[in-house]
């Protein structure tokens, strides 16, 4: 269930991925007569039910029951990104050694008003877009909305495609110089993994499974193969590019460069830890991943459960009035047995004494 299924269109979405028309009743009753043991629909790989509607029913029912953890997941991203990104740029850390040095003139550790303006606008959007998401799963969810609360998935999603989006772009204007005052070799690791990546560690608190993977997905393609392949920023872990920064600083060099030992001892593990903070951002994510579609098993096993459950309530409640039926037409028939026997007044007598 991904946003391409919501573009294939409301309401023709059903004929385009619908596989079968699952009914539990029927299944049930097989079930109980022994015929057919298998009660769970069959499912897509990764989108859900081929029953069209009943994925939609679960993806509503899913809403329903864990509007508290989505609400709980949207307060984590903002919470990330507001100590995060968003305070990171405020705070104007984030400035380049060089741009501080060729543009004295400039104000907020060298960013000017129209520099401050467009450093934020992105980061601000994103803030924009989860509380735009957190307010529509409020009002959808809490306050009887006339949309189907499937609705707040889709929303959450694109919240997502659009931090993405807006984060990357935040990524590759601020974070590709080698320079940077915090974090002056590979600086672009760090950012990424304090500041850029952690919120999407809530992903699974708010999304299917289909819609983590994809979201992962785009988001590590992103952050760790297009923008640092486009922006070059693994020449940052060259031999040369490691040799000038160890040159550059005085207390380094005169431990890096005292003997071919210590050198190499300096680059293995320069490129060491960044590489095993990369490596740990993908474990990660995997994680995520993997949290999500064990998460995405319970629930459609609870699901499922759930309309067993009820099919047999139907069923039970749907017997004991055929049983009172039943009942009242036997009582009846003896009522007038008795009549066609007896007189009128020993006849109801006789009822008389049997209803005492």
């Amino acid at each position: 269930m991904v946003l391409l299924g919501m573009c294939v269109g409301w309401g023709k979405r059903h004929c385009l991925l619908h596989r079968e028309d699952y009914a539990f009743d029927e299944k049930v009753e097989a079930s109980a007569k022994g015929e057919d043991q298998q009660i769970t629909p069959s499912a897509f790989p990764i989108i859900g039910f081929k029953d069209r509607k009943l994925e939609e029913e679960y993806l509503t029912d899913l809403v329903d029951v864990s509007q508290n953890r989505i609400i709980l997941g949207y307060s984590i991203c903002i919470l990330l990104v507001g100590f995060g990104i968003f305070a990171y740029d405020v705070a104007g850390i984030n400035t380049t050694v060089v741009d501080v040095v060729m543009n004295p003139g400039k104000r907020d550790y060298g960013h000017s008003k129209l520099d401050t303006f467009q450093a934020m606008l992105d980061v601000g959007l994103t803030m924009l877009f989860l509380l735009c998401g957190l307010a529509a799963t409020v009002a959808i969810t809490k306050f009887n909305s006339k949309w189907s609360k499937s609705v707040v998935l889709h929303i959450a999603e694109a919240v997502f495609l659009g931090m993405i989006a807006m984060m990357g772009w935040d990524f590759s204007k601020l974070s590709t110089s080698g320079g940077e005052i915090s974090f002056p070799i590979a600086g672009w690791v760090v950012n990424l993994a304090f500041f850029y990546l952690p919120p999407f560690i809530a992903t699974f608190l708010i999304l299917t499974f289909a819609q983590t993977l994809e979201i992962i997905t785009i988001a590590l393609l992103v952050f760790l193969v297009i923008i640092p392949l486009e922006k070059n920023l693994y020449a940052q872990l060259s031999p040369s590019a490691i040799k000038t920064h160890i040159g550059s600083l005085e207390y380094l060099d005169a431990v890096c460069n005292a003997s071919p030992v210590n050198y190499a001892a300096c680059f293995d593990s320069t490129i060491l830890r960044v590489s095993f903070a990369i490596v740990i951002m993908i474990l990660i994510a995997l994680s995520i991943v993997m949290v999500s579609f064990f998460l995405e098993k319970s629930n459609r096993r609870a699901f499922v459960s759930k309309k067993v459950v009820g099919v047999q309530k139907q069923k039970l409640q749907k017997n004991t009035q055929e049983r009172e039926v039943f009942l009242l037409k036997q009582k009846l028939e003896h009522e007038d047995l008795i009549h066609s026997i007896f007189p009128k007044v020993v006849a109801q007598d006789l009822m008389s004494r049997q209803s005492q």
